[in-house]
C-alpha cells in the first residue's frame, strides 16, 4: 500500500494553478513521521521533562511569528531531507490560468480537476500493483469532493463490467478513495504542503517576479529533493 498526499497550490502572482503529490510506500511511512517530527524537535521538547504540542506547518505562513528566517530554513531542511532518506517520491502538475481558456476551465477548481488528472497519469506506475490512497488537507473539502467524484464514477463503472482498456489510467481500481486529513494533525499533509510552496518559490524566481530574498533561498532547497521528484510540468493550454 502507499500514501498519496497532496496539496493544491493557487497563485495570482506566477498565474499558476498546481498540485503536488508525495507518494510515500507503506514501510517508509513510520520512518517518515519520526524524521518529521524531530525537525521540530525544540518545539515538540523544549526542555528536560517537558513536552508540547507541534505547531502546525504551512509553506506560505511557516511558523509566523515563532521562528527566525534562519530557523524556518533549518527546519524545512531537515523536513526535506527526512523526505528524501526515506525514498518519498514527487509528482507536480500544474496549469497557467489563461484568457484563452473556455469559461469552463477558468476557475481554479476546474484546472485542479485537470491537474488531478495529470497526476493520476504521472503516478500510474506507483498504483500498477499497490493499492495508492490519496490524501488531502481537510481545508479543501470541495476540492477533494471533486477528485473523489470521479474516481468514484470511473470505478463503478468499471466493476460492474466496463473493459478497463476504455479508461484512459491504467489499474484505476488500485487508486482508492480520496481521503480527507485535517492537517493540523496530519504532518506528512503539512510537508507536502511545503514541498508545494517550495516548487511556488521555484516558479516565483524563474518567472523573475519582484525580487524577494526569502523566496528565492527557499526555492534553493528543493536541490535537496533533487532524486525525489520524479516529473514536474506547468503546462500551458492554447484553445483557440
Amino acid at each position: 500500500m502507499r500514501l498519496m498526499y497532496m496539496d493544491e497550490c493557487k497563485s495570482q502572482d506566477t498565474g499558476i494553478v498546481s498540485l503536488t503529490a508525495m507518494v510515500v510506500d507503506e514501510q517508509d511511512y513510520v520512518p517518515l513521521r519520526k524524521e518529521l517530527f524531530c525537525s521540530l524537535d525544540s518545539y515538540i521538547h523544549p526542555a528536560e521533562n517537558t513536552y508540547a504540542s507541534p505547531p502546525e506547518v504551512h509553506g506560505s505562513d511557516f511558523l509566523r511569528s515563532i521562528a527566525t528566517d534562519d530557523e524556518k530554513f533549518k527546519i524545512a531542511e531537515q523536513m526535506f531531507q527526512a523526505v528524501a532518506n526515506t525514498g518519498v517520491r514527487i509528482y507536480r502538475c500544474g496549469y497557467y490560468m489563461s484568457d484563452n481558456l473556455p469559461d469552463g476551465l477558468r476557475n481554479e477548481t476546474a484546472l485542479l480537476s485537470v491537474a488531478y488528472f495529470g497526476i493520476q497519469c504521472m503516478v500510474q506506475p506507483e498504483f500498477s500493483d499497490q493499492i495508492v490512497i490519496p490524501i488531502m488537507d481537510g481545508v479543501s473539502p470541495k476540492i477533494a469532493a471533486q477528485f473523489g467524484a470521479s474516481n468514484h464514477l470511473m470505478t463503478s463503472m468499471i466493476s460492474t463490467g466496463l473493459p478497463e482498456e476504455s479508461c484512459s489510467i491504467n489499474n484505476l481500481l488500485n487508486l482508492a478513495e480520496t481521503t480527507v486529513s485535517d492537517s493540523q494533525y496530519s504532518i506528512c499533509t503539512q510537508c507536502v504542503d511545503l514541498v508545494s510552496y517550495a516548487y511556488h518559490c521555484c516558479d516565483w524566481v524563474s518567472k523573475g517576479l519582484q525580487e524577494s530574498g526569502y523566496k528565492k533561498r527557499f526555492s534553493r532547497l528543493t536541490e535537496i529533493l533533487s532524486h525525489s521528484l520524479k516529473k514536474n510540468e506547468v503546462i500551458l493550454l492554447n484553445m483557440e
